[in-house]
């Protein structure tokens, strides 16, 4: 199995060039949101375990799905940092175990430009930050630009590739057909 690991600032088009890999390679989405949506609302505002559920259920999640041989699957992320490099680890052993790959994507983009996505009503539907105020607090206190020491990781620049563009970008690059 390929897992496609999408990472990168809110409104950096993370789920929608995922939409797009979809589209022509067949692989199902595990959108970031899903998790922290389903926990939310079991965890409420008492969030003492949250985290540590989110990250159980999805390495869950993959290691069933490479296990299982399913060809692909495409999971969107935010900000890979050394506070989770612990979490991608696993991941990548989980996957790596059943003879599967972990394909990395940067997703960058301007400030300017991420403040003028977030207002998008597509953004709505799955409960995404909105707040421009909000935006600039987590630009400022997460690191969306950390590189994972030594793994290959293909940036792309979403201000510049159309999502459709970018999507054909990543599966030349990872041979995805």
């Amino acid at each position: 199995m390929k897992l496609i690991f999408i990472y990168g600032a809110p409104a950096s088009g993370k789920l929608t060039i995922a939409k797009e890999i979809s589209k022509v390679t067949g692989y199902k989405i595990f959108h970031n949101h899903l998790t922290l949506d389903f926990l939310d609302e079991i965890f409420g505002e008492n969030k003492k375990g949250f985290w540590e559920a989110v990250d159980e259920i999805r390495l869950t999640v993959f290691e069933k799905a490479a296990r299982s041989k399913i060809k692909g699957l495409i999971f969107t992320y935010g900000s890979i940092n050394h506070n989770n490099f612990e979490f991608l680890k696993k991941v990548i052993e989980r996957i790596e175990k059943y003879k599967g790959k972990v394909c990395l994507v940067n997703t960058k983009c301007s400030e300017k430009e991420l403040l003028k996505r977030i207002k998008s009503k597509s953004r709505k539907e799955y409960n995404k930050l909105k707040n421009s105020k909000e935006l600039r607090k987590i630009l400022l206190t997460w690191d969306f630009e950390t590189k994972i020491p030594s793994k290959k990781t293909l940036e792309i620049d979403t201000e510049v590739l159309s999502p459709k563009r970018a999507a054909q970008k990543i599966i030349k690059y990872y041979k995805l057909k």
